[in-house]
């Protein structure tokens, strides 16, 4: 019979891991990836994050595809149980940007929607992609940002009726 050990090496082996890629869109305008430069936004503008993650390892071993290899390995939950994941969006004072459930990161392009910081200058946020199954199974990338402030024009102030 097969010891703890080897029980637990092969519940690990069969954990999936996903690659993070993420890049924000401003209005029309697109930005490239998060890791390789900040993108330049506007202060309290409306932003997306475009999250696109990338199986690494498939869970379990039936290499992804089937409904059984997506299964958690809980023997001692009541049903079958699937992965699920959150995608967290955070900044680093701790404010929370955006949230979202997906039921397979890898199915493609997921967009969060959140607004740029009030502060203008250099900010990084977190992206985080938590499992709703397994405690720890989270992997995070940061996404820095470039908050540009925003020129306010100078309200011109009418005279009443007519008085210069």
């Amino acid at each position: 019979p097969p010891s703890q050990a080897d029980k637990l090496l092969h519940c690990a082996a069969g954990l999936p891991v996903y690659q993070l890629q993420a890049r924000i869109e401003v209005e029309a305008h697109r930005a490239g990836p998060a890791r390789a430069r900040a993108a330049a936004v506007e202060q309290d503008s409306e932003c997306v994050l475009v999250v696109t993650a990338s199986l690494v390892r498939p869970p379990g071993s039936g290499g992804g595809k089937s409904r059984a290899s997506r299964r958690v390995f809980a023997p001692k939950f009541h049903k079958p149980k699937e992965y699920g994941w959150w995608l967290v969006l955070g900044a680093s004072d701790g404010e929370l940007l955006a949230l979202k459930r997906i039921t397979s990161p890898a199915a493609g392009p997921t967009r969060l929607s959140f607004a740029a910081p009030e502060d203008p200058g250099h900010a990084e946020l977190t992206l985080w992609l938590v499992s709703d199954c397994i405690r720890g199974l989270d992997q995070r990338t940061t996404v820095p940002l470039e908050v540009l402030e925003v020129e306010t024009a100078v309200a011109k102030v009418l005279p009443l009726d007519g008085d210069d």
